[in-house]
């Protein structure tokens, strides 16, 4: 992966691809397909690096209301439990 980044770019972004995964979002978001919500998620949720790239203002494509309307509509899983407490 040679380019203005340099050959090991793909190292600093956790091993993918994040500026991409990023432009991609964003052309889904300009789309404003609630549809979409879901793929956006799992990019934004695929590495520590993909999370700070890709912003969560880029799940609201379709604006605010509509988007919690369609989230509140879903069954969504529940929360990893990350501690032992």
């Amino acid at each position: 992966m040679a380019g203005p980044a340099g050959p090991h770019a793909a190292c600093a972004q956790g091993g993918g691809d994040t500026e991409l995964m990023k432009l991609r979002c964003v052309q889904l978001f300009n789309v404003g397909s609630l549809d979409d919500l879901p793929l956006i998620w799992q990019a934004k949720s695929a590495s520590m690096y993909a999370d700070c790239s890709i912003d969560t203002q880029l799940l609201c494509g379709s604006r605010l209301a509509r988007t919690k309307g369609f989230l509140s509509s879903r069954r969504l899983p529940k929360p990893k439990r990350r501690c032992n407490s």
